[in-house]
């Protein structure tokens, strides 16, 4: 829900878009929120791409009167005692349950990952009339279509498969930019997913998103376990001899293209959790960012301190501490990115996304494990805590498999159009020309992500 506090009036909308076509905002970029969203990939909350407008956070309310606006908070994640295995397999099975409550045609998006066969596997359980649906593409490097298959038959749901191609991306590019609300990096998939499930005559689906971020499933959470008391002692070092390490690597990934290590720039000077964040999840470097908005270092670091600073939770952990993190990656990554992308690109579709595994029932009793717990591996590999609580042979098996996301071939499809792309990004006016065309030449000679060059489009089409 986004808000803007008027003279005598509050007006609000779920979509900024609808304020500034409502007349009552002026269609003002603000600046600090697109430092925020090339530093971090999409806008921080509560601030949005227009001067004015504020989102609503979760865990939040908002009371307007004479006065003014107010807005309070009335929960948050505060897990108490310890959780066991026999809480959380009742406590996931009674949030599918709850959640495959539908008078319309239901189904879940299925790759070949853990979290989605999860899911299959508990709705299979309430005997609920189940349809899967996977994307599949000429790219076999990015198809799941086998593993999505064989899940689905283990659990007798109607799957279905739908077919993405590079001339379909480059068809629909115009579309996805008219329905995307904020700028943001990501998105795209969501979009032809529920194009399909909407072609498929789907308008209610469960997805599997959170299940990384409630699970542990991404391997920097077990890096960090593993690594967090070498990172305490490095920053313990002498800061010219941290700086003349870091600065080393950060050559090294300009040289070399190599954006994660130009992101351990946000470590100079100091090691604390929401430099690590930046270096782990960040979007572009600082340097990058600087370039791109002809800006100084000052005013860059500045956004990055109140957009990640402000999210620290209140009991300290520690540098490198994977509590702090988590709660940084679910306010930032989880609820700007991923949560915003696929309530926006769902709805242009008129599907609706429901998502079990960020119920709040569940998030707590997985918050209530120890954290070896969530960060350990087993012989049936990626998250333990998920496989053993739903005890079934085919998720085991998903999570063996080596994880890769929820991928389309973009960067492959991207170059393909490259031109017209860059011709996107070099138009809107916003950017620094000369540090965009260095960056595209970067993304076609294989240096820099596809996601980069695609925010570069986005930017330039005045999203």
């Amino acid at each position: 829900m986004y808000y803007t506090a008027l003279r005598e009036s509050l007006a609000f909308a779920s979509e900024v878009k609808a304020l500034v076509g409502s007349g009552l905002v002026p269609n003002q970029k603000n600046p600090e929120a697109i430092t925020g969203l090339l530093l971090l990939g999409s806008v921080p909350a509560p601030a949005t791409g227009i001067r004015g407008v504020r989102c609503l956070m979760p865990g939040h309310y908002l009371v307007a009167g004479p006065s003014g606006v107010a807005v309070h908070k009335y929960w948050d994640l505060e897990p108490s005692g310890c959780g066991d295995q026999a809480e959380l397999k009742e406590t996931l099975e009674d949030a599918v349950k709850r959640h495959l409550v539908s008078d319309v045609p239901l189904g879940v998006f299925l790759s070949g990952g853990v979290d989605s066969a999860a899911l299959v596997a508990l709705a299979s359980r309430s005997k609920f009339s189940l349809a899967t649906l996977t994307v599949v593409f000429d790219e076999t490097e990015f198809s799941e279509a086998t593993e999505a298959r064989c899940i689905a038959q283990s659990f007798g749901a109607d799957h279905r498969e739908v077919r993405v191609t590079s001339q379909h991306f480059i068809d629909e590019v115009p579309n996805v930019l008219r329905v995307m609300d904020q700028p943001t990096n990501d998105g795209v998939n969501t979009y032809f997913v529920s194009r399909a499930a909407r072609q498929a005559g789907l308008t209610v689906v469960l997805s599997g998103l959170g299940g990384d971020e409630v699970f542990g499933g991404y391997k920097h959470y077990r890096w960090l376990a593993r690594y967090g008391n070498s990172i305490r002692r490095f920053s313990a070092l002498p800061a010219v001899l941290r700086k003349a390490m870091l600065g080393t690597a950060v050559r090294y990934g300009r040289v070399r293209g190599r954006e994660n290590w130009m992101r351990l720039s946000s470590l100079e000077d100091r090691v604390s959790d929401e430099g690590l964040y930046l270096a782990l999840r960040g979007f572009f470097a600082a340097r990058q960012v600087r370039a791109l908005l002809d800006v100084d270092e000052r005013e860059v670091r500045m956004v990055a301190e109140e957009y990640l600073g402000a999210f620290r939770p209140p009991a300290a952990h520690g540098i490198a501490s994977g509590p702090v993190f988590r709660h940084l990656e679910m306010q930032r990554y989880l609820h700007d990115q991923l949560l915003r992308d696929t309530d926006v690109f769902s709805m242009a579709h008129s599907i609706e996304v429901r998502v079990p595994f960020l119920d709040h029932k569940v998030v707590e009793c997985v918050a209530r494990a120890p954290q070896p717990e969530v960060n350990r591996q087993n012989r049936h590999g990626n998250k333990p805590l998920l496989t053993e609580a739903v005890g079934e042979p085919a998720v085991c098996e998903a999570a063996r498999r080596t994880k890769r996301g929820f991928a389309f071939p973009f960067g492959k499809w991207m170059r393909m159009h490259s031109h017209e792309l860059r011709e996107m990004a070099l138009a809107g006016g916003y950017l620094n020309r000369r540090t965009i065309g260095q960056l595209w030449n970067e993304f076609d000679s294989g240096r820099l992500h596809w996601s980069r060059a695609w925010m570069l489009a986005v930017i330039g089409a005045g999203k």
